[in-house]
């Protein structure tokens, strides 16, 4: 009996402690909620319908595929693949080539137009020089002419046309050719580069014209020296020099004393006849001049209107 009232307290004791631990939770989830508000309005987080992927880590050598080169040490190549390098290259250096005949040309055509320009330049002087020569020479042919015309009187000092004329006898222009372009292109070959023929021909023409004048005019000055002998031979021109420069002319006409340091008819007579022939090596050279200069006018157009010069 007293085992029985023992175990009806235990009971007792434990059907309490049940009792109080419900109390003590009702009082903790009611502190709980009064320190944690509802969430019942709080927003949601999202939940994605996408599903996780999976890392597929298998080698892609599977989906590779192997090709096989067309120049393999085991690949046999067929004529038509040779005959497509051949043709390539050959393309290649055809058109380098041309690439490089093109530059060449271009700096040629350079060169050309700048030594037409210097030509020109080279023609205007000879222009110029011919002009010079031409009044020389007009003026040396008249004063020839008048000595001829007055020959019977010569060496008397009362002549005075005869006697200022006498100068005529003492000097010969020289043209002076203004070759120095042309010279150049012959010496360096440098005639090819002119590629207009009609242009080169002329050029070529015009300086084979001047050597020719200048060719007769050293035969004029040989010929005068020549009548230089015969004129210190024949005439005093140191007395002729002293009266004109330092008398007036009519204390020259009553001197009385003779120019001539010889009366031999036969030396007269040749230095006559030499001073004739000058005239006509003058007058021959002048008409050469006149063509030379004509011409050089001539291609100076010619040049500026084929190379569209001003």
């Amino acid at each position: 009996m007293f085992e029985n009232i023992q175990d009806e307290s235990r009971g007792n004791r434990k059907s309490e402690n049940i009792e109080n631990n419900k109390i003590e939770g009702k009082s903790k989830g009611e502190n709980a909620e009064s320190h944690f508000p509802d969430e019942s309005n709080a927003p949601k987080p999202e939940i994605s319908d996408q599903q996780p992927q999976t890392l597929n880590l298998k080698p892609e050598t599977e989906n590779m595929e192997v090709h096989k080169h067309s120049h393999h040490v085991t690949h046999k190549k067929k004529w038509g693949e040779y005959v497509l390098e051949f043709l390539m290259i050959f393309l290649a250096v055809t058109l380098g080539f041309i690439a490089e005949n093109m530059r060449e040309n271009i700096a040629e055509r350079s060169r050309e137009k700048e030594y037409i320009k210097s030509i020109i330049e080279d023609l205007r002087n000879d222009t110029l020089n011919l002009a010079w020569l031409g009044r020389e020479e007009d003026s040396i042919n008249h004063s020839i002419d008048t000595v001829l015309l007055y020959y019977n009187d010569f060496g008397n000092p009362s002549n005075l046309a005869l006697n200022r004329n006498i100068y005529s006898l003492l000097g010969y222009p020289v043209f002076t050719y203004t070759d120095r372009t042309i010279q150049q292109l012959k010496n360096s070959g440098g005639m090819r580069l002119i590629k207009n023929r009609a242009a080169a021909n002329d050029i070529t023409k015009y300086d084979n014209n001047v050597r020719n004048l200048q060719n007769n005019a050293a035969f004029v000055d040989n010929y005068f020296q020549f009548l230089t002998q015969q004129r210190i031979s024949v005439i005093s021109m140191q007395v002729v020099e002293k009266d004109y420069s330092l008398k007036p002319a009519e204390q020259i006409k009553q001197n009385n004393q003779s120019y001539l340091i010889t009366n031999n008819p036969e030396m007269l007579i040749k230095f006559k006849s030499s001073i004739y022939e000058l005239a006509r090596y003058h007058s021959h050279d002048r008409s050469n001049q006149q063509e030379v200069k004509q011409q050089a006018t001539d291609l100076i157009s010619i040049l500026n209107k084929e190379y569209h010069l001003k």
